[in-house]
C-alpha cells in the first residue's frame, strides 16, 4: 500500500512539474524575439539637451525617431542644435520655420537627420529623426551659414 501511495505521489509530482515547464519549452529568445533588423543607431551620436525627458521612440532597419520635451525656451533649443551639429560633421541642408516651429534638415556621411522643434506653452518639444540618406534625393550643396533667428 505504501508503494502505491509513493508511486501515485511521484506521478502527481511529475505531472505538476511537466505542466509548469510546458510554457518554458521555447527559449527566452523565441518568446521575446529581437527585431528582425536592428535600428541604425545614429541618434546615439546626436546630443540630447540636459534635463530632457524622452516621451517617444520608434525605429526600423533604416530609420529611427526619438521625441523629447525640455523645460527650456524654444529659441534656446533651436539655437543649440544649430550650433552643436555642424561641428559634429552634420551639414545643414535646410533650416526653415517661424516663431513656433523650426525644421532643420542635415546630412552626415550616408545619414539624414531632421530636427523638428515646437514651442509649447510650458515646454519645448523636439523630435530627432534619422534615416539612411542613400535612398533620398541628393542635394547639391549645404545651406551656407545657418541664419540665427
Amino acid at each position: 500500500m505504501q508503494k502505491i501511495i509513493a508511486h501515485a505521489a511521484s506521478v502527481a509530482l511529475l505531472v505538476t512539474v511537466a505542466s509548469a515547464c510546458r510554457g518554458q519549452d521555447k527559449p527566452e529568445q523565441e518568446l521575446n524575439p529581437a527585431p528582425t533588423s536592428p535600428r541604425p543607431d545614429v541618434l546615439r551620436d546626436v546630443p540630447i539637451l540636459a534635463a530632457s525627458r524622452q516621451i517617444d521612440t520608434t525605429g526600423a532597419s533604416d530609420a529611427e525617431r526619438s521625441t523629447w520635451t525640455v523645460a527650456m525656451p524654444f529659441d534656446s533649443v533651436t539655437g543649440y542644435y544649430r550650433r552643436i551639429l555642424p561641428p559634429l560633421g552634420w551639414s545643414v541642408m535646410s533650416d526653415q520655420g517661424d516663431t513656433a516651429l523650426v525644421d532643420l534638415y542635415l546630412r552626415k556621411e550616408r545619414y539624414a537627420l531632421w530636427v523638428h522643434v515646437e514651442r509649447k506653452p510650458l515646454f519645448t518639444l523636439y523630435t530627432l529623426i534619422t534615416s539612411m540618406a542613400d535612398s533620398l534625393p541628393r542635394a547639391t550643396t549645404a545651406v551656407p551659414g545657418t541664419p540665427h533667428r
